[in-house]
């Protein structure tokens, strides 16, 4: 289960990069085949704008043929509330409302995969502050000699850390954790839990960060 775990994880990546350049969104259930829309349910994708203080993009579920999602949730036009539209992540979890999800070690993973695909797709300026590059294997981070980022330190092959996911279910409570790199944050473990009842998924308000490597680009946040 670990290698296939991985490799969903890395499958996941690719098909996010392919969203994000123009294909369309429900290619996402290609990869995550333990999930699915329930009847007469699509999914729609909300690209950020490049207008305001910041914007990120979002993947929607809408109802029937007619896709009003976008017309009905314009973009905020107070710049105050505009500016802080780009932390909010209410919207995120709003598609689990309408996904059947496998009750099982890879469905809780696929679940935590589409959880976090904001953090991975298009955003912009202050949207930026939540971009994550998952790392899955310590190799990730040698990143063939180049630097984890943009401004990230360049970490070297005799660096160890503990970045495998991690998934462990006991009957309908699952926890999972994964490690990611952010600009701000630096290398982090993040823990979550989940429920998973009648293919519906519960996300649990206890969620827990480790640092593995503290780092801050410069930029003040």
């Amino acid at each position: 289960m670990y290698n296939e775990i991985i490799k969903k994880g890395y499958d996941y990546i690719k098909v996010i990069e392919d969203i994000s350049n123009g294909a369309e969104p429900s290619l996402l259930f290609k990869v995550l085949d333990a999930i699915s829309l329930e009847p007469n349910f699509h999914l729609g994708l909300r690209l950020a704008e490049e207008k305001g203080f910041g914007d990120k993009s979002w993947f929607y579920c809408y109802e029937g043929e007619i896709d009003t999602y976008i017309r009905n949730n314009a973009h905020p036009e107070d710049p105050e509330e505009d500016f802080f539209s780009c932390y909010d992540k209410s919207e995120v979890f709003k598609i689990f409302d309408h996904l059947l999800v496998e009750s099982s070690e890879m469905g809780a993973w696929q679940t935590y995969l589409l959880s976090v695909a904001m953090s991975m797709l298009p955003t912009w300026w202050h949207g930026g502050y939540f971009r994550r590059k998952y790392i899955y294997q310590t190799e990730d981070l040698w990143n063939h000699g180049r630097k984890i980022s943009l401004f990230g330190p360049r970490f070297e092959q005799n660096e160890e850390y503990e970045v495998a996911p991690q998934v462990i279910k006991i009957d309908n409570f699952t926890a999972i954790s994964a490690c990611y790199w952010n600009d701000w944050e630096g290398l982090v473990r993040e823990k979550i839990s989940l429920s998973m009842l009648d293919g519906k998924v519960h996300f649990k308000d206890i969620s827990d960060k480790e640092v593995l490597y503290k780092y801050k680009c410069g930029i003040k946040f």
